[in-house]
């Protein structure tokens, strides 16, 4: 499985946004499965991303009948500028980028509402594997 970093990090009025994950990811034919190696990711942090993986899963699979098996290496987050909200609306941006889905349809309103000032950013290249929001 090829290790992919995706980071999200901008300032919008005079704060710091700062989140990503290190994961690898395959299709699978018959089941979704979530594989944590980050073993010192915070508690916390590891839970949101868990149960916002778990969400895009029921979707994609409700929708698009699909499944696949997503291995977390490490979760990047900063304090102060990484909040819970923050960590699930970049896991649902980076599989909805990883899936060439349209992530609003994975969101609430109330998270499209709060993130309204990355919605026009994309994910770019910068390195082989790695992503970032510009």
């Amino acid at each position: 499985m090829k290790k992919l970093d995706y980071l999200i990090r901008r300032q919008f009025e005079q704060r710091g946004y700062m989140a990503g994950l290190s994961f690898g990811i395959q299709p699978t034919e018959s089941q979704s499965k979530i594989l944590f190696e980050d073993k010192k990711a915070l508690k916390h942090y590891a839970d949101v991303v868990e149960n916002a993986i778990k969400g895009f899963q029921n979707i994609l699979l409700e929708k698009y009948n699909k499944y696949f098996e997503i291995i977390i290496y490490e979760i990047y987050w900063f304090p102060l500028d990484t909040t819970s909200e923050l960590m699930n609306y970049t896991t649902i941006r980076i599989l909805s980028d990883y899936f060439s889905l349209d992530f609003y349809s994975f969101l609430s309103i109330d998270e499209a509402k709060q993130f309204h000032f990355l919605h026009d950013l994309k994910f770019e290249q910068v390195e082989n594997n790695r992503f970032l929001l510009r």
